[in-house]
């Protein structure tokens, strides 16, 4: 539980369009690596936590480096597939929205808005399903 809340803070270190799209999926790759080095004794599972988190350090910050030259906007993100996913998909559309009319391009609003509204949709087909 513990090794499970410290990776996904470390997650949030990644650029939002990366949580967005990978974070879900690392994730629960992690927690299921976690649980065959648990298996393997208490040393082994610290060593690959270690190995783990200080790998999600370095490759957040390759992809905020990598995002400096960039907008960050690269056109329409794929929908996300869960609840946590779809919400932050929501607040980077919104903030896009917010940017985009600020620097008064409207042609990339519509498009980001447009974008929230198909995410919101999804959230609340999301949260009607049964859990």
């Amino acid at each position: 539980m513990f090794l499970r809340k410290a990776y996904s803070m470390l997650l949030g270190l990644y650029p939002m369009e990366f949580q967005v799209q990978f974070g879900g999926e690392m994730l629960a790759v992690f927690q299921q690596a976690s649980a065959e080095h648990r298996e393997s004794g208490c040393v082994n599972l610290m060593l690959f936590a270690l190995r783990e988190m200080f790998g999600l350090v370095a490759g957040a910050a390759r992809a905020r480096l990598s995002n400096t030259g960039a907008s960050g906007e690269s056109g329409d993100l794929p929908l996300p597939s869960d609840i946590g996913s779809a919400e932050k998909y929501i607040d980077l559309m919104s903030r896009r929205v917010i940017r985009a009319i600020s620097t008064h391009d409207f042609p990339k609003a519509r498009i980001y808005d447009a974008q929230d509204r198909r995410a919101r949709a999804l959230l609340a087909r999301l949260r009607a399903q049964p859990q």
